[in-house]
C-alpha cells in the first residue's frame, strides 16, 4: 500500500489535487442545482478524469515527457483544422466541423466532441516543462524566444479560430513556469513590459484609426464591442453587445451575501452559456447558501 502511494505520488501532489477537486465540486454542484440530469453527467466526467489522473500519475513522468513534442504538434494539426475551417467561412467548411456562435473551435467524431485548444492546454505545458528540463538557455534574455514561440504558436492560431478567452491563458502559464523553472525576474519583467508597450497595437490593429488602419487585425471587432459594452450602461447596448455580462452580473448580485439556493435563480436562467461560460454567476446565485439543501 505504501508502494502505491508512492507510486501515485499522493503525498506529494496534495496542493495540486485541492487546487483541482475544490473548484470541480464547486462546478458540479452549482450545475446540479440548475439542471440535475447535466450535473450527473458532469460527475461521471469528473470520474473518468479521476480514473485518467490516477493512470498518469502511475506512469513514470519520465515517460511521459518523451511524448510531449509529438501531443504538442498533433494538437497544432487539429487546431490547424479548426483554423482552415475559419478561413472557408460557411457552416460546415470541413467533415466534423462546424460554427459554433461564430466560432470553428469544435470537431466533432459522430456524438463526440473534441475542442483541440483544450488538448493544447495540455500539451503546452508538456512541451515547455520538457523543453526547460534540458536547457539553461532561459536564464538569458535572448534564450527566452523559444518558450515564447511555444505558446506564440497555439495562441496566434486559436485567435484565428476565434476563441480569445482560451488564448490568454497561454502566456500566464508560460511565465508561471519561466519562474519556477529558474528565469530571471528581471527578464520576465522585462517581456511582460514589452507585451505591454504592444497592447495598443494589437487592439487598435485593423480599425479606422490612422497607421493602424494597415496593420493585420488581431482582436476582432465584436469582441472591442463586449469589452466597451463593459463600461457602457447605454440601455441598446445592455440588451445587444452586452447582454451577457450584464446579465450575469445582475445574477450574481441577485444572490446577495447568502445566496438564494438551489432552484431559485430565475435571473440565472437568462444569463447565455450559464452552466460553462458564466459559471460564477450561478455560484453566486445558488450555490453560497446556508438554506441550498444539501445538508
Amino acid at each position: 500500500m505504501n508502494r502505491l502511494w508512492q507510486q501515485l505520488g499522493i503525498a506529494t501532489t496534495c496542493p495540486a489535487l485541492v487546487a483541482g477537486f475544490v473548484p470541480s465540486g464547486v462546478g458540479i454542484l452549482t450545475i446540479w442545482a440548475t439542471d440535475p440530469a447535466d450535473g450527473r453527467k458532469q460527475l461521471v466526467f469528473f470520474g473518468i478524469a479521476l480514473a485518467c489522473l490516477a493512470v498518469f500519475q502511475a506512469i513514470d513522468y519520465r515517460r511521459l515527457g518523451r511524448l510531449s513534442w509529438g501531443f504538442y504538434i498533433f494538437s497544432i494539426v487539429l487546431i490547424c483544422y479548426t483554423v482552415l475551417g475559419s478561413v472557408i467561412g460557411s457552416d460546415n467548411p470541413l467533415p466534423g466541423v462546424s460554427r459554433r456562435n461564430g466560432a470553428y473551435n469544435w470537431i466533432a467524431f459522430g456524438t463526440i466532441t473534441l475542442q483541440p485548444a483544450e488538448l493544447m492546454k495540455i500539451a503546452f505545458v508538456m512541451v515547455l516543462a520538457r523543453y526547460l528540463r534540458f536547457r539553461s538557455s532561459y536564464r538569458t534574455l535572448t534564450g527566452l524566444l523559444a518558450p515564447f514561440a511555444l505558446a506564440i504558436a497555439p495562441v496566434v492560431l486559436i485567435l484565428k479560430q476565434p476563441d480569445l478567452g482560451t488564448a490568454m491563458v497561454f502566456i500566464p502559464a508560460l511565465l508561471a513556469m519561466l519562474y519556477v523553472a529558474g528565469a530571471k525576474v528581471r527578464h520576465i519583467a522585462t517581456i511582460i513590459g514589452a507585451g505591454l508597450l504592444m497592447a495598443p497595437f494589437a487592439w487598435l490593429s485593423g480599425t479606422d484609426v490612422p497607421i493602424f488602419r494597415h496593420l493585420p487585425s488581431v482582436i476582432k471587432t465584436y469582441q472591442r464591442e463586449r469589452v466597451y459594452a463593459m463600461f457602457n450602461d447605454d440601455p441598446q447596448t445592455l440588451a445587444r453587445t452586452g447582454f451577457q455580462q450584464h446579465n450575469a452580473m445582475i445574477a450574481f448580485g441577485s444572490g446577495g451575501v447568502s445566496g438564494k439556493g438551489p432552484g431559485h435563480i430565475p435571473v440565472g436562467r437568462r444569463v447565455p452559456e450559464a452552466r460553462n461560460d458564466m459559471i460564477f454567476a450561478l455560484i453566486g446565485v445558488s450555490l453560497i447558501s446556508a438554506q441550498s439543501g444539501f445538508g
